[in-house]
Order: structure tokens, then sequence, then C-alpha cells
């Protein structure tokens, strides 16, 4: 349990980072990163709710 809410909470963390990067950089292999990065992290935590 610890170790899914630590994993959650550094791809938050990357997330936010990548983030800020878009907003100052406004390249579109950042938003692409973002979106594969959300896509992957929700997917995380479907799975971890459907274990739990």
């Amino acid at each position: 349990m610890w170790f899914v809410l630590a994993v959650t909470y550094l791809e938050i963390a990357e997330i936010t980072a990548l983030l800020r990067l878009g907003i100052r950089f406004s390249t579109p292999d950042i938003w692409y990163i973002l979106r594969v990065k959300c896509r992957t992290f929700f997917a995380s935590i479907d799975r971890s709710n459907s274990v739990a």
C-alpha cells in the first residue's frame, strides 16, 4: 500500500514538473509525454483500486 502511494506521489510530481515545462516551452513533445504519463498514471490507479 505504501509503495503504491509513494509511486503515485512520484508520478504526480513528475507530471507537475512536465506541466511546468510544457507551459514554459510549449513544445508538442512535452504535451505528448504528458498525455502518455497521465494515461499510464490513471491506468495504474485503476489497477491498484481493483487489487485493493
